[in-house]
């Protein structure tokens, strides 16, 4: 089997470190102005297979800041927050799809493709910012989005209605990713708790059923499933386990949380002797999410923390290459990329609310460091229109083409990172100048 080298990231030597309905749509459009600014429409896709829920989720997904922090908020963060959401919503087009990806330097043209991993992701990271802030366009895309997400929802066999629901390629429709089916889940959930309806849980529980699927007996997945083959073990994803046990944590139920602490102990088994262990944040997210649900035994839980120290550590460890006050001051690794920074900040910020022990003092303090610092390199570099590059020094002469591209995924992650750290602001203030201007 072979890591993910472009989902994943893989391990970057460049780091320095080795290597979701009718009448939901209808709740969330109810005093909205008008459909947010999108791209010209596109031919109608087929209806979806698979009719949306008419509600929402019962189980609230896990959201670090409450509406008076961000009130609270530093103008510099709020206004990097708003810009990102205000992103995502004006690029996401009337059939739901977002502008996967477009150049800051307008005479670029980009291929176009389309992930819907990282359209969920949107997803996820724009329920997270309707939770505080209400804003009539968010909860219009959000309705679009969610809708265009179900179409590509359906069974393994095509006459199925019980059995398990995956999530199907745009390009390859003959391919479900474990991925796909766990950040529908986190998505889902997430939406659905902007109602005060239940989810109708029958669907989301035929995803939950397509994870299980994937699940060996030692707790590790297949990656990919093969329409007609079953379950595919040539290629593995580095991030899918962690993304597949927080959809069935903010899902719950006694078997989902089953498949999810299977699937996180088996990480912590896996990487327990590993000297270097990847920059897996989503598997801190789960386990935050994991721990604060109760879901652990003591054993588990000291497993858990255990990898997570180990996954910390190793993120740290790519911080600090850069001087203060230089453009990429507070960046992890050596390129600019911008990405890397956000997700590692996601992963931080959840570890952070769990390792609380008196081992993990000067854990933590290098944690605030790199977290503020993180924060204060991706505000000097989203733009005022919330575009985020994926090289924060992209117009250099020596700069890949690639490096002004804009896709939703870059944006989304710091919009994550944004919303997280709103929530302890306030007490690493004076630890950092988050300032978007660089001194």
């Amino acid at each position: 089997m072979r890591l993910d080298e472009r989902g994943a990231e893989r391990y970057d030597s460049a780091m320095g470190t080795p290597s979701g309905y009718p009448a939901l749509l209808v709740l969330l459009a109810l005093g909205c102005g008008g459909a947010a600014a999108g791209p010209p429409a596109v031919a109608p896709e087929v209806a979806p297979a698979v009719a949306p829920p008419s509600a929402a989720a019962g189980v609230i997904a896990p959201e670090p800041a409450t509406e008076s922090e961000l009130e609270h908020a530093s103008p510099a963060l709020r206004a990097g927050i708003d810009a990102a959401a205000g992103y995502l919503a004006r690029v996401c087009g009337p059939d739901g799809r977002f502008v996967y990806r477009q150049h800051l330097d307008p005479a670029v043209r980009v291929p176009p493709s389309y992930n819907l991993l990282r359209h969920a992701g949107a997803i996820y990271a724009l329920a997270s910012y309707q939770r505080q802030r209400r804003s009539p366009e968010v909860a219009a895309c959000l309705g679009r989005a969610t809708s265009h997400l179900w179409r590509h929802i359906r069974p393994l066999e095509e006459e199925d209605k019980t059995g398990p629901l995956a999530v199907w390629s745009v390009k390859a429709p003959s391919v479900a990713k474990l991925g796909g089916a766990g950040l529908a889940l986190i998505a889902l959930t997430s939406v659905a708790s902007l109602s005060e309806e239940s989810l109708r849980r029958a669907e989301a529980a035929r995803i939950a059923a397509f994870i299980r699927l994937m699940q060996r007996d030692d707790g590790s997945f297949a990656s990919k499933y093969l329409a007609g083959l079953g379950p595919d073990d040539r290629w593995t994803s580095l991030y899918y386990p962690g993304e597949a046990a927080l959809g069935l944590v903010m899902l719950g139920g006694e078997e989902p949380l089953d498949t999810a602490r299977r699937a996180l102990a088996f990480l912590a088994r896996s990487r327990a002797s590993d000297a270097h262990v990847p920059p897996d944040h989503w598997a801190l997210i789960a386990t935050d999410a994991l721990l604060a649900a109760g879901a652990a035994d003591p054993g588990l839980r000291h497993r858990l923390e255990e990898h997570a120290r180990q996954i910390v550590d190793d993120m740290l460890a790519a911080t600090g290459m850069h001087p203060a006050g230089s453009r990429l001051a507070g960046s992890f690794g050596r390129d600019g990329r911008t990405t890397p920074t956000a997700t590692r900040l996601e992963g931080l910020i959840a570890a952070r609310r769990f390792l609380k022990s008196p081992e993990d003092g000067v854990r933590r303090e290098a944690m605030d460091e790199a977290i503020a610092g993180g924060i204060a390199f991706l505000l000097r570099t989203q733009t005022p229109e919330g575009a985020m590059p994926r090289v924060a020094r992209w117009r250099t002469p020596d700069a890949d083409p690639r490096d002004g591209e804009v896709r939703i995924d870059y944006v989304q992650h710091a919009l994550s990172a944004y919303l997280g750290y709103a929530a302890i602001e306030q007490e690493l203030a004076s630890r950092e100048d988050i300032s978007p201007d660089p001194e």
